[in-house]
């Protein structure tokens, strides 16, 4: 009840003496019922009056009466009304607005009319504020509470103030309300504050690589932690404790491979608790799922706990996320990351294997090693010691008086084998001494997977008395399975003993020969044509084994082992020959079981396999499985079979309109569409037509017609020859607009994280025409998309453009571990939809657990004296780890080159000598080791150290390079040697402070020794890469590793790093070498310092051309001629094969191509009437066409350009699209863009019209350039300019066609001083093309256009001449072309006529006076001109002349 007294005064009634008067309520709603009560206090007033009334709610009166009694006004305070929230994260270009609102300052306080709010903002961490700023007054709308509590809008005054920032950071915004007047002032004496970010709230997601143990989480933005001079953070550092416990107890190593991805290298999986937490995670969400399966419960409401969608993913968190950027940058890390595992089932490489050999004996310690049969960290090992039984590679013991020794009488393997149970170790070492000669022993290991998966293997050792070689397959596996097409390799290794170590430890019988060790590989099942030689034997009825089958690595070429159900038993035999001295035994056997299947067919859908758009009712919509093939069909008397082809259609889904933008799928969803049912028939229309194709791989056009818009569609072709079929589907959905055609190709191998990516597309302009009969015209936009989500913003993410039909994404970018699905959507301009194709998923792998690199002595020792033994440690990522261990040095030019002196070996040491820099005191030599996982897509992890090697006097080199040469022609492992040889030749290398041209004052005695070393060193080199390319040669279809091409080359261009010290033999097989070396099939492109380093070759036999003159063997001495035929005996058909390799730039018109599909030229094409080629020069050039085309295979478009600039010579190779090399649209409005390589004295080149035609229907074109210098073309005559060359060919390897009426240009910039008045009078520039080794001119073919002097502003000196020469049809692709000097009545010999000889002295072209001083300027003409009667200029200076 609510009592009111009122006071009232007369003048408040009204006439008739009533009075209505408004109430106010204080804290009561509308609708409460209120007891009234009116007192009139006045004299002579009424009595009392008592009512009843509602209280209503009803609008104030305004203007507001002023209160009474006046609110009291003792301060003032300010809220924030609206604004960013405290501590929120907002992107940089955001303006943040902020309304304040003054406020009394107490409750029974009023705010003062004239109150205004100042604000100013600071930013962290020195929180400087700028000045107050008076904010600005605006009437808002507003929620407000009236008397009784209830919350009304009404429009109130408020303050805003805006602040718009222009870099990242943690800002604080402060505000107080001030009021003055005349008589005093009120000020807010503790402003209000607000905190707010500019930057970015950075989140992670991680990944665990089950195959390789890296765990590797990418964040939204760069990390100070992961920059090149980022503060170097422990996994402890980074991890909370339950994180760091959750991946140890083991060591947890961390790496930035970019700012954006942190790599955390988990322990074995024995000592990481994550697969065991991760495991009861699941198991639990198991159990909560069937927690219903009872037997009180109906059978029918069961769940099956197959259809119970298990956890993949767990958390880690930070210790510290606001330390990982700096308060002022305005970036805040998340605290947590979820990891995303795969528990996807391990397939056909599940498994355990059990590595090590099969047969020991008394020398050496036997080491067992059980690892995942696909190289998965993710394996906890334990062992098992099952049985002993009589050896059958010893003497029988098997009789009563000799009972087999049981398990229990071995307590020492007992012991090992408990105690590596219990520390749950993946290898056990069994010394000898706990074992007996004569006895196999046989144990047992299981592997758990992280998902669980357990897989179990058996494995007999057989122990024997003596020296036995420990041979062993490399990845520890003893059965494969391979096609009957495919090369197979079967990689061996050879652990020998430390014979003077074996002999004191174990006794006389371990006294054997290491360096006569010998093998032998047998098919003991059936035959093996491919094991024997075409020679018959001498010693035995049949024939020689072969090559390969004396290697301990085999390697199987395609159609040599017959397909069959039971498995080829291949042994392999080892011997030491005679045996120790001691009589021991001194040889092994070990089988592996091979199983050959038939080649499955190989089906192809031209296009992919999608899903994809395409156009309603457009022409170039094809379903073409032409490219289908058989395997099997190139066997040895394969029977020719009928290839059959039928085609089917179906309907996935009725309603098919995809989202390019936001709804991307993922692999499995595109697994789950490309498996899904079909949902009905396609029509009877599109049938008809797949009939139409009668058995044939290419259905007629028309289908695209016949298809419903927007309904996704798949077809089926099944391909069969004989007995065999195979099928391959295409998804296809059309749409009315006439989107661009796209097709995308899928990687068809794991890519490796660490290296490039490349996907490659192809788009052409739909075939239908627009309402006017016109070609679509509208430009083309391209975008790439990716699933998971890859930054396409981001440049540094990608070595090419991102707007292009090739892609080629940077390494590191993608996550190891991750299946990628990659889209191509073109937009063409004035078409609505989009056309797109899609990739299957692309897997991608990730490098081994980075480890440790160990050398002794590690103090150090002395240059090619000291044996260094290196070795690698706590290197992890699965079972077998191939480890590849070399050294740095210099090479040819300067480069620091990396020699190997293990490759893919399942062993982690090597030994041997190292060089160290000449002219240094005492210096590093840096160590590296590689490893990879078996079968990983090349992906790599590279570890190195340095140690301290002591360089040789300079007058000791040539002495110790001698010996230490001699040293390696003792080894029996031909890459060992090779290394050796190396490191002899990179002691006599220039160091990087000390220049090529200071060696050229060694005497010629001694120039002459250091001759016959790098000889002999080259061809150890040249032994070693014959054994490769024998395998290339016995098997066309390999392919090899392109690191073991690159180190081989690398290697042969160490040894001839020093041009003085080279004869011309050894230059020239080097040179043959490294020519098959770039020639070769490899697995992946060259990496560009092989090539480069090759290059570097080829300019040293062009400086030895320049510094020996002469023909190719000038200089030889037939001792160094017998050392170097003697070392390379042992593959005698090396030069042989080499020789079909050549491709020298051409030399007549009816030269091919010098690109791939030249591989069958043999010699350049001259005859006995042409002048005779220097055969050096002419190797050189050879190579320099090798070295463009291998630069840029395997490569997409504008991935790379390689630049190789030497002083003789110069290589430009760069694959472009064909619209690169162009401007303009079409013919009508064609020009060709200027092309040249960035040297000072290479030509411009233009192409006529006729070539971009030809290039239309090409995704690239190979561009090659290249610039020799004059003096060393293998020429009878001189060019005043540098020979240049340029070569195009299409993405089918065929030289681009020009039309016989069109020329190409070249503009050659000749800089010096030109030819001075007097001489013009005689001479003429002409160019000339290099033909036969002659240059010459041809008025039909080679024109010369305008001469142009320019004039410098300096001094005559800075003069250049621009000759503008044109080559009529293609006469200039792949010639040599230059711009010689010669009288002005010269007359140009006939290319097919010979040559006069004439005078004997050199012209020296004026173009060289730069470089060899100007009193070097002697001109006369040498060969290959007309004899006139003309006077020869003595002088580059006019006025000299005269005289």
């Amino acid at each position: 009840m609510s009592v009111l007294v009122v006071r009232f005064a007369e003048a408040d009634f009204a006439e008739n003496g009533q009075h209505v008067f408004r109430l106010s309520f204080h804290n009561q709603r509308p609708g409460v019922a209120a007891r009234v009560a009116v007192v009139d206090g006045s004299v002579g007033g009424d009595v009392p009056w008592f009512g009843r009334t509602v209280v209503t709610l009803s609008r104030p009166p305004y203007p507001p009466p002023a209160p009474f009694p006046p609110p009291q006004i003792r301060g003032l305070d300010t809220s924030v009304t609206a604004g960013p929230l405290q501590n929120s994260v907002s992107a940089l270009g955001t303006s943040f607005q902020f309304t304040f609102a003054p406020l009394a300052g107490c409750l029974t306080c009023g705010v003062p009319a004239g109150t205004t709010v100042f604000a100013r903002v600071g930013k962290e961490p020195v929180l400087v504020f700028g000045e107050w700023q008076v904010c600005t007054a605006v009437d808002v709308e507003a929620q407000v509470t009236v008397l009784g509590g209830l919350n009304v809008t009404r429009t109130v005054k408020r303050f805003r103030f805006t602040h718009d920032p222009v870099e990242t950071g943690a800002y604080r915004v402060q505000a107080k309300s001030v009021f003055t007047d005349s008589q005093y002032g009120l000020e807010d004496i503790s402003p209000v504050e607000s905190r707010y970010i500019v930057g970015e709230v950075v989140f992670g997601f991680g990944v665990l690589d089950r195959k390789t143990g890296v765990l590797s989480v990418t964040f939204s933005a760069d990390v100070p932690f992961g920059e090149a001079n980022g503060v170097v953070k422990t996994a402890t550092e980074l991890l909370n404790p339950e994180s760091s416990a959750l991946l140890g107890p083991g060591v947890v190593r961390v790496s930035w491979p970019n700012p954006r991805t942190l790599s955390l290298t988990l322990p074995p999986a024995r000592e990481c608790g994550l697969c065991g937490a991760w495991r009861d995670k699941r198991a639990a969400a198991l159990a909560h799922a069937v927690r219903n399966n009872r037997p009180d419960v109906p059978v029918r409401l069961w769940t099956d706990p197959a259809d119970v969608s298990l956890p993949t993913t767990m958390e880690i968190t930070w210790r510290n996320p606001t330390d990982w950027y700096d308060v002022q940058s305005g970036f805040q890390m998340t605290k947590t990351v979820v990891v995303t595992i795969d528990d996807s089932k391990r397939g056909d490489d599940a498994g355990v294997v059990i590595a090590g050999a099969r047969v020991s004996g008394g020398c050496q310690t036997l080491q067992l090693a059980a690892v995942a049969k696909d190289g998965s960290w993710d394996g906890v090992a334990r062992w098992s010691f099952d049985d002993v039984v009589w050896s059958p590679n010893g003497p029988s013991r098997g009789d009563s008086t000799h009972p087999v020794p049981e398990v229990s009488e071995h307590p020492g393997l007992l012991e090992i084998v408990v105690a590596a149970n219990s520390e749950r170790q993946s290898a056990l070492r069994l010394d000898p001494t706990i074992t007996r000669p004569g006895l196999r022993y046989e144990f047992g290991a299981s592997l758990t997977d992280c998902a669980g998966q357990n897989s179990t293997a058996v494995m007999q050792a057989d122990r024997v008395a003596g020296a036995v070689p420990f041979v062993f397959p490399t990845t520890g596996a003893v059965e494969y399975v391979t096609r009957f097409s495919r090369s197979f390799t079967i990689a061996m290794e050879t652990k020998m003993p430390d014979v003077e170590l074996s002999v004191a430890t174990y006794g006389r019988d371990c006294d054997v020969d290491v360096t006569a060790l010998t093998f032998l590989w047998t098919n003991l099942s059936s035959n093996a044509p491919c094991f024997f030689s075409t020679v018959r034997s001498s010693k035995y009825d049949g024939y020689e084994r072969s090559q390969r089958a004396r290697r301990n690595t085999l390697t199987i070429p395609p159609f040599c082992l017959a397909p069959q159900v039971e498995p080829h038993v291949l042994e392999l035999f080892a011997s030491y020959g005679t045996g120790g001295s001691g009589g021991g035994v001194a040889a092994s056997r070990t089988e592996v079981f091979v199983t050959v299947t038939n080649s499955p067919l190989l089906p192809a859908m031209a296009g992919g396999v999608g899903p994809r758009r395409v156009a309603f009712g457009v022409g170039d919509f094809v379903l073409d499985a032409s490219s289908s093939y058989d395997p099997d069909e190139g066997a040895p008397y394969a029977l020719a079979m009928q290839h059959v082809f039928f085609w089917s259609c179906g309907v996935v889904r009725n309603v098919y309109k995809p989202d390019l933008t936001s709804n991307q799928l993922d692999y499995k969803a595109l697994n789950a569409l490309y498996e899904a049912p079909a949902v009905r028939k396609c029509d009877a229309l599109i049938d008809e037509i797949l009939a139409r194709a009668g058995g044939g791989a290419v259905v007629p056009p028309g289908v695209s017609a016949a298809m419903a818009i927007d309904t996704l569609y798949r077809f089926t072709v099944q391909y069969t020859v004989g007995m065999r079929s195979a099928n391959v589907s295409t998804l296809v959905h059309a749409v009315e607009e006439r989107v661009p055609t796209v097709t995308l190709r899928t990687p068809t191998t794991p890519q490796a994280s660490g290296a490039a990516t490349r996907l490659v597309g192809l788009v052409s302009r739909s075939g239908q025409l627009d309402t006017d009969g016109a070609e679509p015209v509208g430009a083309i936009t391209l975008a790439w998309t990716a699933v998971p989500a890859v930054d396409f913003s981001d440049h540094n993410n990608f070595l090419t453009s991102t707007d292009a039909t090739a892609l080629v994404i940077a390494p590191n970018v993608l996550l190891p571990g991750q299946k990628y699905v990659f889209t191509l959507v073109a937009s063409q301009f004035g078409v609505n939809e989009s056309g797109y194709a899609t990739t299957t998923a692309v897997e991608v792998v990730g490098p081994p657990a980075l480890g440790l690199v160990v050398v002794t002595p590690a103090e150090g020792g002395s240059a090619l004296s000291t044996e260094f033994a290196i070795s690698t440690l706590g290197w992890g990522g699965g079972g077998v780890l191939l480890y590849s261990i070399g050294y740095v040095t210099q090479s040819v030019g300067g480069m620091e080159a990396e020699v190997f002196l293990t490759r893919q070996q399942a062993s982690r040491d090597a030994k041997g000598v190292l060089p160290c820099d000449v002219g240094l005191v005492a210096g590093e030599v840096t160590v590296f080791a590689y490893a990879e996982v078996p079968g990983g897509g090349g992906a790599v992890a590279r570890a190195e150290t340095t140690v301290r090697v002591v360089p040789l006097a300079e007058e000791e080199v040539t002495a110790a390079a001698r010996a230490a040469l001699d040293a390696a022609q003792m080894l029996e492992d031909l890459g060992s040697a090779a290394a050796a040889a190396a490191a002899a030749c990179a002691a006599m290398n220039p160091s990087g402070n000390k220049s090529f041209v200071a060696l050229y004052a060694v005497g010629a005695e001694e120039k002459a020794a250091r001759a016959q070393i790098r000889a002999g060193a080259m061809a150890l080199v040249i032994a070693s890469a014959s054994v490769t390319l024998d395998i290339v040669n016995e098997d066309p279809g390999v392919v090899l590793d392109p690191d073991l091409v690159g180190g081989l080359i690398v290697a042969v261009a160490t040894i001839a790093a020093v041009p003085s010290e080279m004869t011309a033999r050894a230059a020239a097989l080097g040179i043959e070498t490294v020519a098959a070396l770039l020639n070769a099939p490899t697995a992946r492109s060259l990496k560009e310092h092989a090539v480069d380093a090759a290059v570097g070759l080829f300019d040293v036999g062009l400086t030895i051309v320049a510094i020996w003159g002469g023909d190719l063997f000038q200089g030889l001495d037939e001792g160094e001629a017998e050392e170097t035929e003697k070392t390379i005996s042992n593959s005698s058909s090396s030069r042989r094969r080499l020789k079909r390799f050549r491709r020298a730039l051409s030399q007549s018109d009816e030269t091919n191509v010098t690109g791939a599909t030249n591989s069958t030229t043999s010699e350049p094409t001259t005859t006995a009437t042409q002048v005779t080629l220097n055969p050096l020069a002419a190797l050189a050039l050879d190579g320099c066409t090798l070295a463009a085309a291998a630069a840029v295979r395997g490569r997409v478009a504008n991935e790379t350009t390689a630049l190789m600039f030497r002083g003789k010579l110069s290589v430009s190779a760069a694959r472009k699209f064909p619209s690169d090399l162009f401007f303009g649209k079409g013919v009508d409005d064609f020009f060709s863009k200027p092309i040249t390589m960035n040297h000072a004295y290479a030509a411009s080149w233009s192409f006529p019209a006729s070539v971009m035609e030809s290039l239309n229907a090409s995704q690239h074109a190979d561009l090659s350039l290249y610039r020799i210098d004059a003096g060393t073309v293998p020429s009878t005559t001189r060019a005043m300019s540098d020979a240049c060359a340029v070569d195009l060919v299409d993405d089918a390897g065929h030289r681009v066609f020009v039309a016989e009426e069109e020329e190409i240009t070249a503009l050659f910039q000749i800089k010096g001083t030109g030819l001075l008045e007097l001489e013009k009078v005689v001479y003429q520039y002409q160019c000339v093309r290099h033909v036969g080794g002659v240059w010459v001119s041809d008025g039909v073919l080679v024109r010369t256009g305008k001469a142009v002097e320019l004039a410098s502003t300096e001094t005559e000196k800075g003069r250049q001449v621009t000759v503008s020469c044109h080559g009529k049809g293609d006469s200039f692709l792949g010639f040599l072309v230059g711009v010689s000097v010669v009288p002005k009545e010269f007359v140009a010999s006939d290319e097919k006529s010979q040559p006069t000889r004439t005078l004997d002295a050199y012209w020296f072209v004026m173009v060289f006076t730069l470089f060899i001083g100007t009193t070097a300027g002697a001109c006369a003409l040498k060969r290959g001109m007309r004899r006139y009667d003309v006077r020869v200029a003595n002088s580059d200076n006019a006025v000299a002349n005269k005289a």
